[in-house]
C-alpha cells in the first residue's frame, strides 16, 4: 500500500486560532510518500531520504504505548524515552499496534517537502504513514488522531497537528477552530502560490510566548486584533468559496498588518511582501508562527525573478485538491 501526503501552509488566522478564533490552511503540490510491504513480524521503519534504518519488535511498542498513555507531561514521555530514535514516528507506531493490532509491516518514507520551512513536513509523513498503514480498516478520524500522535511527541504540544494533519489528510482548503474543530471546505478556486523564504525564523513556540505576554500587558487590545484576524479568515473563506483572488490577496495583505503589530514579523518578511506588493501579487503575509521564515504570496508576472534578485529562495505552489484519503495506491 502506498499513501501520499500533501504539505501544508497557513493562510488565515496563525496566533489568534491560540485564543480560539477560526483558522484557515490550504494543501499544497509537495508530497511525502509512505509505501507499506509485508515483513516476518515488528515494525520496520526505513528513511530513505535520511538512510536510516530503525526496527520495533512488538514489545517495545507495547511498552512505548503504555508510556505514551500513561505520560504525566509530554517533557516527562520524552525523557523517559529519550534513548529511543524517531521517537515521534515511534510512538504514532506504538499507537498503531496497540490499538489497531498492525504489524509485520516495512515502512519506506520519502519526502519532497523541505523540514523545518513551515510545510508541516512532519505532520505530511505521519499522515502518509498513519493512512497507508490503516486506510481501508479505519475511519478518516481514527487515521487523523493516529498521525498526531507524532506530531504531538515532535512538537512537544497535546494541541500540535489540529489543522497540518486534516488538511494534509483531506487536501484542499481546511478550517480550524477549538469550537468547530476541522472541516474540509468545499472551495475548488486555485491559487497560484510563492512560498519565499524569508531566512531564520524564532521558533513558534517563542513567538507564541510573545503574543501570550502581549496579551497579558493588554487584553482587550490584542482581542481587538484577534478579531480582526478572524475578519480576515471569514471573508477570505467567503471570496475563496466566490473566486475572488483579489479579494483573497486584499485580505493577506491586511491579516499580514495586524500580525505585525503583534510583532511577530521580522525584516525580512516585512521586505518579501513589500516587493510581492510593488510587483502586483494580489497578497502576501507571512505562514505559520513568524519571526521569520516563510511567507506566502500569490503569483504575479516576475515575482519569483525580483524575489530571487533580492536573494530569497522561492518555490511556486499550487492547491492540491487530493489528499492523502485520497492518493493511495495498492
Amino acid at each position: 500500500m502506498k499513501a501520499s501526503a500533501p504539505a501544508t501552509v497557513k493562510l488565515f488566522g496563525e496566533h489568534a486560532v491560540v485564543y480560539g478564533r477560526l483558522s484557515l490552511a490550504v494543501a499544497v503540490d509537495l508530497y511525502a510518500q509512505a509505501e507499506v510491504t509485508e515483513i516476518e513480524s515488528g515494525i520496520e521503519l526505513v528513511l530513505e531520504d535520511l538512510a536510516k534504518r530503525q526496527s520495533f519488535t512488538g514489545r517495545q511498542l507495547l511498552g512505548l504505548y503504555e508510556s505514551f498513555m500513561s505520560r504525566k507531561s509530554i517533557a516527562d514521555y520524552l525523557a523517559s524515552n529519550s534513548g529511543l530514535g524517531q521517537l515521534p514516528f515511534a510512538t504514532m507506531l506504538a499507537v498503531i499496534y496497540a490499538e489497531y493490532g498492525i504489524e509485520g509491516k516495512r515502512i519506506r518514507l520519502s519526502s519532497q517537502i523541505p523540514m523545518q520551512k513551515g510545510f508541516g513536513s512532519s505532520a505530511a509523513i505521519a499522515t502518509a504513514i498513519a493512512t497507508a498503514l490503516l486506510a481501508g480498516g479505519e475511519k478518516d478520524r481514527g487515521i487523523i488522531e493516529a498521525a498526531r500522535t507524532s506530531e504531538i511527541v515532535m512538537h512537544k504540544s497535546e494541541g500540535a497537528g489540529k489543522i497540518d494533519i486534516p488538511t494534509s489528510y483531506f487536501g484542499g482548503f481546511v478550517s480550524y477552530s477549538q469550537k468547530e474543530g476541522a472541516r474540509r471546505l468545499d472551495i475548488s478556486t486555485n491559487l497560484n502560490l510563492i512560498a519565499i523564504d524569508t531566512g531564520p525564523k524564532k521558533s513558534t513556540a517563542e513567538t507564541v510566548g510573545h503574543v501570550a505576554e502581549l496579551y497579558q500587558q493588554d487584553k482587550k487590545g490584542v482581542e481587538q486584533i484577534f478579531d480582526k484576524i478572524e475578519g480576515c479568515t471569514k471573508r477570505g473563506i467567503k471570496s475563496l468559496e466566490e473566486g475572488n483572488v483579489a479579494e483573497v490577496g486584499r485580505l493577506m495583505y491586511e491579516n499580514q498588518e495586524y500580525l505585525a503589530r503583534l510583532g511577530v514579523s521580522s525584516e525580512g518578511l516585512d521586505k518579501a511582501i513589500a516587493i510581492a506588493k510593488e510587483k502586483g501579487s494580489p497578497g502576501a503575509k507571512l505562514s505559520g508562527g513568524g519571526g521569520g521564515g516563510m511567507a506566502i504570496a500569490i503569483n504575479s508576472a516576475n515575482l519569483k525573478t525580483a524575489l530571487e534578485s533580492a536573494g530569497f529562495k522561492c518555490q511556486e505552489l499550487k492547491v492540491s485538491f487530493k489528499g492523502a484519503k485520497n492518493l493511495l495506491s495498492s
